[in-house]
């Protein structure tokens, strides 16, 4: 669902926003895991933290195969 992009570098000023996107196939039988936050790791950049909220909206269900993947997009910069 997300579409596929080459890599490419992304120059933001400082304090301008970025914009990921991340896809997840849901879970349809048991989600026994969740995660609350995310890591996102760039090159000459410190790791960025991200919470997702208070409920995990990345769960992980041992039984599906297929929700074990997350898609990530590439990083833009945000539209002012």
């Amino acid at each position: 669902m997300i579409p596929p992009a080459r890599p490419r570098p992304v120059r933001l000023a400082p304090g301008r926003p970025g914009l990921v996107e991340l896809n997840k196939y849901r879970c349809d039988i048991h989600a026994v895991a969740g995660a609350r936050t995310v890591r996102l790791t760039f090159p000459d950049v410190p790791t960025l933290t991200l919470r997702l909220g208070p409920r995990p909206a990345l769960d992980w269900c041992p039984a599906e195969k297929q929700s074990s993947t997350v898609d990530v997009s590439a990083l833009v910069a945000a539209p002012r």
